[in-house]
């Protein structure tokens, strides 16, 4: 145990109320937890940590960091609660968040120096989605001429927007313009996929 009073440090045996202490070598500790003797038990309430505020896309520049950039990750964020990671499985990116630019220059270089992970880092991509943004009506007319009748086959679409796009169909309807007979099994087969 040691404590550091004005730039020195000294060992010691016993650390008192409002004394600074560090200790070295505490593998199975993370930052909040609480430290007391088994005579009595102490826990304090837990600390509230603000949301990281800067986010960058980080990616090993070898195959084979992959592995150690995750275990690398994953122990520094369990050291410091203002570091946050994710992977986004959508645009295949490992984004890292922290309290600003600097915070996470450190993180790099830590990975760098502790993990010997070389890392390109850089802006997050952003995942572009399309919807349908208003009502649409379609109409189609499509021919088909064989050698002696005339098919048609009559679409009418209306494309609206919902929470999930999907395509409604109003109204279809096949003609056979020889006989003005509806055929739908017969005609409809070789248009549908």
């Amino acid at each position: 145990m040691k404590i550091k009073a004005y730039g020195s440090r000294e060992d010691v045996g016993v650390a008192l109320t409002g004394d600074i202490v560090a200790l070295a070598g505490l593998k199975d500790t993370i930052t909040g937890e609480t430290l007391c003797g088994p005579e009595s038990l102490v826990m304090l309430e837990q600390m509230d940590f603000p949301d990281p505020v800067i986010k960058i896309a980080i990616e090993p520049k070898t195959k084979a960091d992959i592995g150690k950039m995750a275990a690398g990750l994953v122990k520094l964020a369990q050291e410091d609660p203002f570091f946050h990671f994710s992977r986004d499985e959508e645009i295949n990116q490992t984004v890292i968040e922290g309290m600003g630019e600097l915070h996470l220059e450190i993180i790099v270089d830590r990975l760098k120096r502790e993990y010997k992970v070389e890392a390109n880092v850089g802006a997050p991509q952003v995942n572009y989605r399309e919807s349908i943004s208003k009502i649409s009506q379609v109409r189609y007319v499509h021919l088909e001429i064989t050698s002696s009748q005339q098919h048609c086959l009559h679409l009418q679409a209306v494309l609206n927007s919902l929470v999930t796009p999907i395509f409604h169909f109003s109204s279809m309807s096949l003609t056979w313009l020889n006989t003005r007979k509806c055929m739908h099994e017969e005609l409809l087969a070789p248009f549908v996929p």
